[in-house]
Protein backbone atom coordinates (compact mmCIF):
# COMPACT_ATOMS: atom_id res chain seq x y z
CA UNK A 1 0.00 0.00 0.00
CA UNK A 2 2.64 2.39 0.98
CA UNK A 3 4.65 1.68 -2.17
CA UNK A 4 1.53 2.60 -4.31
CA UNK A 5 1.51 5.49 -2.59
CA UNK A 6 4.64 6.86 -3.31
CA UNK A 7 5.30 5.44 -6.87
CA UNK A 8 1.73 7.12 -8.20
CA UNK A 9 3.08 10.72 -6.11
CA UNK A 10 6.05 11.22 -8.46
CA UNK A 11 4.05 11.84 -11.45
CA UNK A 12 1.86 14.26 -9.69
CA UNK A 13 4.36 16.50 -8.77
CA UNK A 14 5.99 16.59 -11.61
CA UNK A 15 2.56 17.50 -13.35
CA UNK A 16 2.30 19.90 -10.72
CA UNK A 17 5.81 21.26 -11.29
CA UNK A 18 5.34 22.08 -14.79
CA UNK A 19 2.03 23.45 -14.01
CA UNK A 20 3.67 26.50 -11.64
CA UNK A 21 5.20 28.54 -14.63
CA UNK A 22 2.50 28.69 -16.26
CA UNK A 23 0.14 29.34 -13.35
CA UNK A 24 2.74 32.16 -12.17
CA UNK A 25 2.51 33.73 -15.69
CA UNK A 26 -0.87 33.79 -15.91
CA UNK A 27 -1.29 35.39 -12.50
CA UNK A 28 1.73 37.99 -13.31
CA UNK A 29 -0.06 39.00 -16.72
CA UNK A 30 -3.40 39.32 -15.26
CA UNK A 31 -1.58 41.57 -12.43
CA UNK A 32 0.31 44.04 -15.49
CA UNK A 33 -3.39 43.86 -17.39
CA UNK A 34 -5.18 45.44 -14.10
CA UNK A 35 -2.70 47.94 -13.68
CA UNK A 36 -2.45 49.03 -17.08
CA UNK A 37 -6.41 49.42 -16.91
CA UNK A 38 -5.99 51.40 -13.50
CA UNK A 39 -3.19 53.69 -15.16
CA UNK A 40 -5.54 54.60 -18.17
CA UNK A 41 -8.82 55.04 -16.10
CA UNK A 42 -7.28 57.49 -13.46
CA UNK A 43 -4.70 59.00 -16.05
CA UNK A 44 -4.52 62.53 -15.63
CA UNK A 45 -6.37 65.34 -18.14
CA UNK A 46 -2.84 66.28 -18.65
CA UNK A 47 -1.72 63.45 -20.80
CA UNK A 48 -5.13 63.98 -23.35
CA UNK A 49 -3.63 67.78 -23.74
CA UNK A 50 -0.74 66.59 -24.75
CA UNK A 51 -1.89 64.07 -27.22
CA UNK A 52 -4.31 66.86 -28.30
CA UNK A 53 -1.50 69.15 -28.93
CA UNK A 54 0.82 66.79 -31.08
CA UNK A 55 -2.18 65.74 -33.10
CA UNK A 56 -3.32 68.98 -33.67
CA UNK A 57 0.34 70.79 -34.44
CA UNK A 58 -0.20 72.98 -31.25
CA UNK A 59 -3.15 74.19 -33.09
CA UNK A 60 -5.41 73.47 -30.84
CA UNK A 61 -4.30 73.53 -26.91
CA UNK A 62 -5.87 72.62 -23.86
CA UNK A 63 -4.80 74.84 -21.27
CA UNK A 64 -4.57 74.43 -17.43
CA UNK A 65 -6.19 70.92 -17.06
CA UNK A 66 -7.99 69.18 -14.19
CA UNK A 67 -9.13 66.45 -13.33
CA UNK A 68 -9.16 62.85 -15.47
CA UNK A 69 -9.08 61.81 -19.20
CA UNK A 70 -12.40 60.18 -18.65
CA UNK A 71 -14.02 63.70 -16.61
CA UNK A 72 -12.40 66.70 -16.93
CA UNK A 73 -12.21 70.49 -18.54
CA UNK A 74 -9.65 72.91 -19.32
CA UNK A 75 -9.36 76.26 -21.13
CA UNK A 76 -9.31 76.46 -24.87
CA UNK A 77 -6.40 77.79 -26.36
CA UNK A 78 -6.52 78.35 -30.76
CA UNK A 79 -3.36 79.10 -32.58
CA UNK A 80 -1.87 79.23 -35.93
CA UNK A 81 0.08 76.43 -35.41
CA UNK A 82 3.97 75.84 -33.60
CA UNK A 83 5.80 78.33 -33.51
CA UNK A 84 3.36 80.95 -34.10
CA UNK A 85 2.78 84.02 -31.78
CA UNK A 86 -1.03 84.64 -32.63
CA UNK A 87 -3.39 82.95 -29.98
CA UNK A 88 -6.88 83.41 -28.99
CA UNK A 89 -8.30 81.70 -25.50
CA UNK A 90 -11.97 80.66 -25.40
CA UNK A 91 -14.01 82.52 -22.76
CA UNK A 92 -14.22 79.96 -19.75
CA UNK A 93 -13.95 76.13 -19.55
CA UNK A 94 -14.37 73.35 -21.52
CA UNK A 95 -15.78 69.95 -19.31
CA UNK A 96 -16.21 66.77 -21.31
CA UNK A 97 -17.13 63.36 -20.43
CA UNK A 98 -15.71 60.19 -22.11
CA UNK A 99 -16.59 56.67 -22.36
CA UNK A 100 -15.85 53.30 -24.27
CA UNK A 101 -18.15 52.84 -27.25
CA UNK A 102 -16.93 49.36 -28.05
CA UNK A 103 -13.48 49.82 -29.96
CA UNK A 104 -14.51 53.91 -30.14
CA UNK A 105 -13.98 56.74 -27.78
CA UNK A 106 -17.56 58.60 -26.97
CA UNK A 107 -17.17 62.10 -25.68
CA UNK A 108 -19.31 65.00 -24.60
CA UNK A 109 -18.12 68.17 -24.73
CA UNK A 110 -19.40 71.37 -23.20
CA UNK A 111 -17.88 74.69 -23.39
CA UNK A 112 -19.75 76.54 -20.57
CA UNK A 113 -19.87 79.50 -22.38
CA UNK A 114 -20.96 78.84 -26.06
CA UNK A 115 -23.02 75.91 -26.28
CA UNK A 116 -26.78 74.95 -25.01
CA UNK A 117 -26.04 71.08 -25.77
CA UNK A 118 -22.71 68.94 -25.79
CA UNK A 119 -20.81 68.80 -28.76
CA UNK A 120 -20.69 64.82 -29.09
CA UNK A 121 -17.61 63.17 -30.62
CA UNK A 122 -16.60 59.70 -31.37
CA UNK A 123 -13.52 58.83 -31.36
CA UNK A 124 -12.00 56.08 -33.56
CA UNK A 125 -8.38 55.30 -33.04
CA UNK A 126 -6.54 53.42 -35.66
CA UNK A 127 -3.01 52.20 -36.69
CA UNK A 128 -2.09 54.34 -39.38
CA UNK A 129 -5.69 56.63 -39.55
CA UNK A 130 -7.80 58.27 -36.44
CA UNK A 131 -11.24 59.58 -37.44
CA UNK A 132 -13.16 61.97 -35.38
CA UNK A 133 -16.87 61.83 -36.00
CA UNK A 134 -18.50 65.24 -35.09
CA UNK A 135 -21.93 64.07 -34.22
CA UNK A 136 -23.59 67.70 -33.17
CA UNK A 137 -22.46 70.74 -33.45
CA UNK A 138 -24.73 73.97 -32.58
CA UNK A 139 -21.88 76.81 -30.82
CA UNK A 140 -22.26 80.73 -30.64
CA UNK A 141 -18.80 81.84 -30.39
CA UNK A 142 -17.09 85.06 -29.82
CA UNK A 143 -15.73 86.32 -33.22
CA UNK A 144 -13.00 87.02 -31.46
CA UNK A 145 -11.80 83.71 -32.17
CA UNK A 146 -10.73 84.57 -35.26
CA UNK A 147 -7.59 86.43 -33.86
CA UNK A 148 -6.66 82.78 -33.69
CA UNK A 149 -6.55 82.63 -37.67
CA UNK A 150 -3.71 84.89 -37.42
CA UNK A 151 -3.10 87.64 -40.00
CA UNK A 152 -4.66 89.77 -40.72
CA UNK A 153 -7.67 89.12 -38.53
CA UNK A 154 -5.00 89.37 -35.18
CA UNK A 155 -4.86 93.39 -36.17
CA UNK A 156 -8.08 93.96 -36.93
CA UNK A 157 -9.93 93.41 -32.89
CA UNK A 158 -13.02 91.73 -34.31
CA UNK A 159 -15.95 91.31 -31.85
CA UNK A 160 -19.45 89.89 -32.22
CA UNK A 161 -20.92 86.75 -32.32
CA UNK A 162 -19.67 83.50 -34.10
CA UNK A 163 -22.72 80.97 -35.22
CA UNK A 164 -21.28 77.36 -36.35
CA UNK A 165 -24.20 74.62 -36.90
CA UNK A 166 -23.23 71.25 -38.52
CA UNK A 167 -25.26 67.90 -37.95
CA UNK A 168 -22.39 65.81 -38.78
CA UNK A 169 -18.12 66.30 -39.52
CA UNK A 170 -15.73 63.58 -40.01
CA UNK A 171 -12.56 64.19 -39.64
CA UNK A 172 -9.88 62.08 -40.32
CA UNK A 173 -5.79 61.95 -39.97
CA UNK A 174 -3.37 59.79 -41.81
CA UNK A 175 -0.27 60.82 -41.08
CA UNK A 176 0.34 64.65 -41.01
CA UNK A 177 -2.42 65.52 -43.21
CA UNK A 178 -5.73 66.24 -42.06
CA UNK A 179 -9.35 64.92 -44.20
CA UNK A 180 -12.98 66.10 -44.10
CA UNK A 181 -15.97 65.14 -44.77
CA UNK A 182 -19.50 67.13 -43.99
CA UNK A 183 -20.45 70.50 -43.92
CA UNK A 184 -21.07 73.42 -41.46
CA UNK A 185 -23.09 76.61 -41.61
CA UNK A 186 -21.25 79.57 -40.38
CA UNK A 187 -22.35 83.02 -39.65
CA UNK A 188 -21.07 86.04 -38.20
CA UNK A 189 -23.13 88.59 -36.62
CA UNK A 190 -22.68 92.29 -35.85
CA UNK A 191 -18.99 92.30 -36.42
CA UNK A 192 -17.43 95.14 -35.27
CA UNK A 193 -13.65 95.86 -35.15
CA UNK A 194 -11.53 98.22 -32.84
CA UNK A 195 -9.95 100.33 -35.84
CA UNK A 196 -13.54 101.83 -36.64
CA UNK A 197 -15.19 104.42 -35.35
CA UNK A 198 -18.62 102.26 -36.25
CA UNK A 199 -20.45 100.44 -34.17
CA UNK A 200 -21.02 97.73 -36.39
CA UNK A 201 -19.57 96.42 -39.70
CA UNK A 202 -22.11 94.32 -41.00
CA UNK A 203 -23.75 90.79 -41.01
CA UNK A 204 -21.87 87.78 -42.69
CA UNK A 205 -22.49 84.15 -44.06
CA UNK A 206 -19.73 81.68 -43.96
CA UNK A 207 -20.14 78.03 -45.80
CA UNK A 208 -17.65 74.86 -45.06
CA UNK A 209 -17.78 72.13 -47.42
CA UNK A 210 -16.22 69.13 -47.02
CA UNK A 211 -14.88 66.40 -49.66
CA UNK A 212 -10.85 66.04 -51.12
CA UNK A 213 -10.75 69.27 -50.83
CA UNK A 214 -12.12 70.95 -48.13
CA UNK A 215 -13.51 74.20 -48.88
CA UNK A 216 -14.85 77.70 -47.77
CA UNK A 217 -17.20 80.38 -48.81
CA UNK A 218 -17.75 84.32 -47.61
CA UNK A 219 -20.65 86.26 -48.47
CA UNK A 220 -22.23 89.67 -46.99
CA UNK A 221 -25.71 89.65 -45.92
CA UNK A 222 -26.01 93.14 -44.77
CA UNK A 223 -23.47 96.15 -43.76
CA UNK A 224 -21.52 98.98 -44.34
CA UNK A 225 -17.91 96.64 -44.90
CA UNK A 226 -18.76 94.33 -48.01
CA UNK A 227 -16.72 91.67 -47.92
CA UNK A 228 -17.14 88.18 -50.71
CA UNK A 229 -14.32 85.25 -51.16
CA UNK A 230 -13.47 81.76 -50.93
CA UNK A 231 -11.09 79.31 -50.03
CA UNK A 232 -9.98 75.68 -49.57
CA UNK A 233 -7.16 73.41 -47.58
CA UNK A 234 -4.74 72.06 -49.88
CA UNK A 235 -1.30 70.27 -48.81
CA UNK A 236 -2.32 70.56 -45.44
CA UNK A 237 -2.07 74.42 -46.13
CA UNK A 238 -4.96 76.78 -46.07
CA UNK A 239 -5.72 79.62 -49.11
CA UNK A 240 -8.43 82.31 -49.31
CA UNK A 241 -8.67 84.70 -52.14
CA UNK A 242 -11.44 87.19 -51.50
CA UNK A 243 -12.73 91.14 -51.46
CA UNK A 244 -13.84 93.90 -49.55
CA UNK A 245 -15.50 97.30 -50.07
CA UNK A 246 -17.20 100.05 -48.55
CA UNK A 247 -20.86 100.25 -48.81
CA UNK A 248 -22.05 103.90 -50.27
CA UNK A 249 -21.10 106.15 -48.02
CA UNK A 250 -19.12 104.76 -45.95
CA UNK A 251 -15.91 104.89 -47.45
CA UNK A 252 -13.94 107.35 -45.08
CA UNK A 253 -15.24 105.49 -41.66
CA UNK A 254 -13.72 101.80 -43.45
CA UNK A 255 -10.33 103.42 -44.92
CA UNK A 256 -8.46 101.85 -42.12
CA UNK A 257 -9.68 98.84 -42.15
CA UNK A 258 -9.34 98.38 -46.18
CA UNK A 259 -5.79 99.25 -45.91
CA UNK A 260 -4.96 96.88 -43.58
CA UNK A 261 -7.23 93.80 -44.11
CA UNK A 262 -5.53 93.41 -47.44
CA UNK A 263 -3.93 95.24 -50.91
CA UNK A 264 -6.18 97.70 -52.15
CA UNK A 265 -6.98 98.22 -55.58
CA UNK A 266 -8.86 101.64 -55.96
CA UNK A 267 -12.12 101.16 -53.70
CA UNK A 268 -11.70 97.42 -53.60
CA UNK A 269 -9.29 95.62 -50.82
CA UNK A 270 -7.95 92.21 -52.27
CA UNK A 271 -7.89 89.68 -49.62
CA UNK A 272 -5.22 87.43 -49.63
CA UNK A 273 -3.70 84.54 -47.38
Amino acid sequence: MNKFSLSSSKPLLTHQAAEAPHFWWAALSGALLGLVLVLVYFAPALWLSLAVARLSGERVILAEPVGRIWAGSARLVLTGGAGTQSAVVLPGRVSWRAALAGLSLRVDMRPECCAVQPVQLLIKPGLRQHAVNIQYLDLDLPASLLTGLGTPFNTLGFKGRLIVRSKALDLRLQGAQWQLQGDADMQLLQLSSSLSTLPELGNYQLGLKGGAVPSVSLATQSGALLMQGAGKWQDGRFGFDGEASAAEGYEAALANILNIIGRRDGARTRIKI
